[in-house]
């Protein structure tokens, strides 16, 4: 496992200013990775983040949300298309920079949520399993993972725990699944039980306390879900997801400070990952 972090901690939208600034920090700082957020296609250009990265040790992944104008479950033909068109940007960017995952809840708009009954979830599960399938085999032949990411109840209703994700993801080749421990403390009854049930369909796995803060110093059960994750062999990344760019605030109800600036919440909660997992999960530098 590498240990990273979102560049949304500082700034969004990402620019490649922005990450020629950030990128040489996190790397000093001691992180192996960066999470890259595409907002918009063309913010920032992946052959420039490819070199910059490389040049510094950095793993990329790459994680997005879909906009209010993307629905990969609409009946709207159009809204589809755009859809399809924003998360194939996403694979190409991916490719690009070299990442291997393309994380994130890419089957609806955060916020939309709507009641389903078993009937109406089976038939919803299958329209969505039938739209990912060509973007998963498009993913495969890049050799990335698209890692659908189950959200808390008030921002989504159709995907929330590791099982109903496992629903999505069964049987097709390039879908993985993207845990935040943000959504499960939400969600799920139990963390660790949650993470072994994931299994070795978990992609990645974005780690913050559970008031979006840094990750310690919370009521989370850190060494239960890093011994979980050790269990199952995960080698892919703990990123650090926070939004403490003030850009995020409103959109991402951040109404009081998580730490006392970005960069400490990266030092804090780097240091805090560095010790608790060691010696438990061989977490190093490489």
């Amino acid at each position: 496992m590498r240990i990273g972090i979102n560049t949304w901690a500082w700034v969004a939208p990402l620019t490649d200013d922005a990450l020629a600034r950030l990128a040489p920090r996190i790397s000093a700082w001691g992180f192996d990775a960066v999470e890259l957020p595409v907002q918009a296609p063309g913010d920032w250009d992946p052959a420039s983040a490819a070199e910059l990265l490389a040049g510094l040790g950095l793993a990329p992944a790459i994680c997005a949300g879909l906009l209010p104008e993307h629905d990969l479950l609409a009946d709207d033909d159009e809204v589809v298309r755009r859809t399809v068109d924003f998360v194939r940007h996403c694979l190409r960017a991916a490719g690009r920079v070299g990442a291997a995952v393309v994380a994130g809840p890419l089957y609806a708009p955060a916020g939309h949520t709507w009641l389903l009954d078993a009937d109406a979830r089976r038939a919803t599960v299958a329209r969505l399993r039938d739209r990912l399938r060509p973007l998963a085999g498009e993913a495969a032949e890049r050799g990335v993972t698209i890692a659908l990411e189950p959200l808390n109840r008030f921002e989504t209703s159709l995907v929330n725990t590791v099982e109903q994700a496992l629903e999505v993801v069964d049987g097709i080749a390039g879908l993985g699944i993207a845990l935040d421990t943000f959504h499960m403390n939400i969600e799920e009854r139990d963390l660790p039980a949650a993470i072994r049930a994931a299994g070795d369909r978990l992609a990645h796995v974005q780690v913050c306390g559970n008031d979006r803060g840094a990750p310690g110093g919370d009521h989370l059960d850190w060494p239960a879900m890093l011994g979980a994750l050790a269990d199952i062999g995960y080698s892919g990344q703990l990123s650090i997801e926070s939004f403490t760019a003030p850009a995020l605030a409103v959109p991402m109800s951040v109404w009081r400070p998580l730490a006392t600036g970005p960069d400490a919440l990266a030092v804090e909660g780097l240091a805090f990952l560095r010790e608790l997992s060691a010696p438990r999960a061989g977490i190093s530098r490489t």
